[in-house]
């Protein structure tokens, strides 16, 4: 991880809905190999109204991931709206209907926007999908409106298979001057 933050550097955003603090900590430490991530941006400092970033090296290209917070989403938007965009990841919390609908209104919202063009992949990464009553993985793919995506190309894991999802986006992630 490097000192200041450069806006010029492809970032791979993790986005989650409302109310899934824990598990986007938890991916997110997994993603970076156990290490934590670099704390920025203008929140009080805690793991839910704070931005982080951290570097991941996998499938040959170093992703620089910005853990995005669903509290400081519109700071993304209004502060880091010009960064270019590699990849993304939706973090989806299973284990209930209402965490369902917020990640579906975060991937809504995002998905919509210009610098998250069509060319952008999508990795959703399921947590507690062995609760029960979580839905199947259909389910949440015809809920997510992923069948929608024309042209975006997009994979679904749960968390055990992590490792193997950000090898799948690091082989689709747009070119940036950090592949190898």
């Amino acid at each position: 991880m490097g000192g200041a933050f450069s806006r010029k550097r492809a970032c791979t955003p993790v986005l989650t809905g409302e109310g899934c603090n824990e598990a986007r900590v938890r991916v997110v430490r997994a993603m970076l190999g156990g290490r934590e991530a670099q704390k920025f941006g203008m929140g009080g400092g805690g793991d839910d109204d704070s931005m982080s970033k951290g570097d991941v090296w996998v499938g040959g290209k170093y992703l620089l991931v910005l853990d995005v917070p669903h509290a400081c989403h519109d700071m993304f938007v209004e502060h880091f709206y010009e960064l270019s965009v590699q990849a993304m990841v939706l973090l989806l919390e299973a284990d209930s209907e209402q965490k369902i609908s917020a990640a579906q209104a975060a991937l809504d919202r995002f998905t919509g926007m210009e610098q998250f063009s069509s060319r952008v992949p999508l990795l959703v990464v399921v947590c507690g999908a062995d609760a029960v009553g979580a839905p199947s993985r259909e389910v949440l793919v015809g809920r997510l409106g992923l069948l929608n995506f024309i042209s975006r190309r997009w994979k679904v894991c749960d968390e055990g298979e992590l490792q193997r999802g950000l090898e799948w986006l690091a082989s689709e992630a747009a070119v940036d001057v950090h592949d190898i």
